[in-house]
Parts: structure tokens; C-alpha cells; sequence
């Protein structure tokens, strides 16, 4: 299997006037997160539900386009896809890349962050895969093996752009917004500075499950598909 571009996918009704557009975490794919935010998409079938890869997928496992690119990328879907009404749902660091596209988050009816990572990511990431490297140097590109198995090459620009990111700035930045819902999980394993367990942002949620939402993943939609009728 060779490398391959990128794509598109749209779950629920394609000619629905509200497209929601979803936005992954940190080296992932549209099926992050144990297919979390397709699941999601596939309670909103009424919606025009727009999924995307923001990195590239090859035989051995992802390659993280830089930060920039992945800004470029969601720019571009938003713009091929926008209707009428639209909305944003985002996961973890893909909440950061949301925060940061005021075009995007200006006009949406609805904004959920699932997990929000607002925190220091340059220094989260690395503590977290410098015990799988041998020789973890953020200067150079690197080969990261994952617990699936699959090894994720992130280049050595992701980490100098991320190093410029303040996530928890940014992203505190547009939570007090009345279209914003923020969902944090109570357990979260992988956030090490988890502010919304103690946040007083308005249109919050907290429900007892893990970064993923993988125990109680029906409840989430449940409570997904409430945001998304009120």
C-alpha cells in the first residue's frame, strides 16, 4: 500500500444545509480515536456530517503533515463544503487547530470540543513518546511506534511550530463564546493538565469516561445530538 493523499468523507445527508465539519487529534486520522468522532457523526444523520484526514497514511502508519498544512487542509474542506448553516466538532489538539481558524468558528451555529487539549503540547507529547525512542531528538524527524502497532513519523517542523502554540490561551480564548459546548472526560488519561475538570466555562459538560469516550461513547452522542437540537 503506498502513501496517499489525504481524504474526504461524508457520513449523513449530503444535501442537508447544515454542514457540521469534524476535526481529529494529534496523529490520527477521520477514525480517531477508536472511530470516535465517526460515531458521532453517525447519531446526526440529518446533518451533512464532514470528515477529513489531516495527515498522511501510508503502509506503515501515519505521517503528520506540519502544522500548517493541516490548517490549510481544514480551510480548504470548510470552504469546498460549507452550506447554509454549518457547525465544528473537534477532539483534543484538533480543538486547537479549530480555535485558531476565526473564519471558520465566526460563522458556525454550533462549536463542540470533545476533550479539549489545553495544555503545554510540545512538552505533553514528548514526555509521552520520549520512553519509546531510543534517541528522541525534536530536532530531526522521527519515528514513533504506536501502541496499534503502527509507527507515526512526525517531522521536525511539527515540532518547532508547535513549540510557538499556546494551546490553553487559545483555546480558553473562544470557550466563553454561547455558541461554544465544551464535553471534558473526567478520567482523561492522556491530558496532564486537565482545566476544564475545574473550569467555570459556560456550556460545559463532564462525563465519566476517557480521552477517547470510549466507555460510555452512546451517551456522548446522546448528549452531542441535545447541542446540536437546542
Amino acid at each position: 500500500m503506498e502513501d496517499r493523499e489525504v481524504i474526504t468523507e461524508i457520513i449523513g445527508d449530503n444535501n442537508s444545509n447544515h454542514a457540521i465539519f469534524y476535526i481529529h487529534g494529534f496523529g490520527e486520522n477521520r477514525y480517531d480515536g477508536g472511530d470516535l468522532l465517526r460515531d458521532v457523526a453517525k447519531s446526526l444523520p440529518a446533518f451533512k456530517n464532514v470528515l477529513f484526514d489531516l495527515n498522511v497514511e501510508g503502509a506503515q502508519g501515519l505521517t503528520l503533515n506540519t502544522l500548517a498544512t493541516q490548517a490549510e487542509r481544514i480551510q480548504a474542506v470548510f470552504e469546498e463544503h460549507k452550506t447554509n448553516k454549518y457547525s465544528v466538532i473537534a477532539h483534543s489538539m484538533g480543538c486547537l487547530l479549530a480555535a485558531e481558524n476565526q473564519q471558520l468558528l465566526q460563522g458556525a451555529k454550533k462549536i463542540i470540543f470533545l476533550a479539549p487539549a489545553a495544555e503545554d503540547l510540545h512538552q505533553t507529547l514528548q514526555d509521552a513518546f520520549k520512553s519509546r525512542v531510543p534517541e528522541f531528538d525534536v530536532s530531526s524527524e522521527m519515528k514513533i511506534p504506536r501502541s496499534n502497532g503502527t509507527i507515526t513519523t512526525i517531522p521536525a517542523e511539527f515540532w518547532r511550530e508547535l513549540k510557538n502554540k499556546t494551546p490553553k490561551k487559545t483555546i480558553l480564548g473562544v470557550s466563553d463564546s454561547p455558541q461554544m459546548h465544551v464535553i471534558a472526560a473526567k478520567n482523561d488519561e492522556v491530558l496532564a493538565d486537565n482545566i476544564f475538570l475545574s473550569s467555570e466555562t459556560t456550556n460545559l459538560q463532564i462525563l465519566d469516561d476517557n480521552h477517547n469516550f470510549s466507555l460510555k461513547r452512546d451517551e456522548l452522542c446522546s448528549a452531542i445530538q441535545g447541542i446540536m437540537s437546542s
